[in-house]
């Protein structure tokens, strides 16, 4: 089901509205899923809530994620419904954390980022002891030192989700961590020039300090800023962007497609998400989700991407972190090899 390529384990260390609550339970009854994160039994737990995601253009306002009935003259379907719900459950949750942890003492939120930083050490380390995933570093790493010609390397990871409240996001945010490392080892240990940097409209106080680390670990963008990297303005000109995006919404593999349509600009290009070819076989079987509109670059772009598949092993802590997710890049010689995009449905 096209709905459970957007799920992953949640814990939550907040208290929850009566209303996020139904909206998930709602969206669990729709798709059917379980729910437990072993990983930390201090709060309710779920298995299935949408992270706060982006839709259409390049990244679209924080009201997106407010419920709606109707798309023009056409109401949605429940299970579309339902899923808006739980991805405003999601963001709305960001706001209530955020003006929780605003209100603590400096003490209690120092003791809350410490616990987040402890849980994304052991996800770290899950992932380092997780062999087949080196193999996936090692692909991001070649892909971005061999395109990089001089230029500073920036790993974009969108689209995480909450760290301090998802095995899942800390996960993939060890992942991104490591395949900088490797970067940096390649380009002579120079920090400078490979930098991680993210966005997500869920994330809260606990999770911009956590990322931040000692001061550089890994920056926390604005949604302007993140508009530009997606867009590829003139600004982000002068590096080379990895876009890390486990998990993220057709519309914004789309939007980053899209803005890179010409053979040099594919060829730079790498991406590491949602294999493109998921999409197509999805859109050729007439099994994607009607409600959303058709990628039409991602699934031309599906048919000359090279794709190598990140393969965590049956024993990961944390199945659903990788789930279909691949390192894609291009190779391509002329305009010739650009396929045609079919926008129709």
């Amino acid at each position: 089901m096209f709905a459970s390529k957007f799920t992953e384990q949640d814990v939550f260390s907040v208290p929850v509205s009566p209303a996020a609550r139904v909206a998930r339970r709602e969206f669990a009854e729709v798709t059917g899923a379980p729910s437990r994160d072993a990983d930390d039994a201090r709060a309710p737990t779920r298995d299935v809530t949408p992270r706060a995601r982006r839709r259409g253009g390049a990244m679209a306002p924080d009201d997106a994620w407010t419920p709606v009935t109707r798309a023009g003259k056409r109401a949605i379907g429940a299970r579309a419904e339902a899923a808006l719900a739980a991805r405003a459950a999601a963001t709305n949750r960001a706001v209530d954390a955020r003006a929780e942890e605003a209100a603590l003492s400096a003490e209690e939120l120092a003791a809350r980022v410490a616990a987040c930083a402890t849980r994304v050490e052991r996800a770290t380390a899950d992932v380092r002891a997780a062999s087949r995933l080196d193999a996936a570093v090692d692909a991001v790493r070649d892909a971005a030192a061999t395109r990089a010609r001089g230029r500073a390397v920036t790993v974009l990871a969108l689209g995480l989700g909450s760290p301090d409240a998802s095995a899942a996001a800390r996960c993939q945010l060890a992942f991104a961590s490591r395949a900088c490392e490797r970067l940096r080892e390649r380009s002579n240990d120079d920090a400078t020039r490979v930098r991680l940097k993210a966005y997500d409209p869920c994330f809260t106080i606990v999770d911009e300090k956590v990322l931040a680390g000692d001061g550089d670990e890994c920056e926390t963008l604005t949604r302007e800023r993140c508009d530009e990297y997606v867009s590829a303005s003139s600004s982000t000109k002068d590096e080379l962007v990895v876009f890390y995006m486990p998990h993220c919404e057709g519309h914004l593999y789309e939007d980053v497609v899209r803005a890179r349509w010409s053979v040099g600009a594919l060829r730079d290009l790498v991406c590491v998400g949602n294999t493109f070819e998921t999409y197509a076989d999805r859109w050729r079987a007439k099994s994607a989700d009607p409600e959303k509109k058709r990628p039409s670059h991602v699934i031309a772009a599906s048919s000359i991407a090279r794709a190598s598949l990140l393969d965590p092993g049956d024993t990961f802590a944390v199945q659903g972190a990788f789930n279909d997710t691949s390192v894609q890049t291009f190779e391509l010689e002329s305009d010739e090899e650009l396929p045609a995009v079919v926008d129709a449905s």
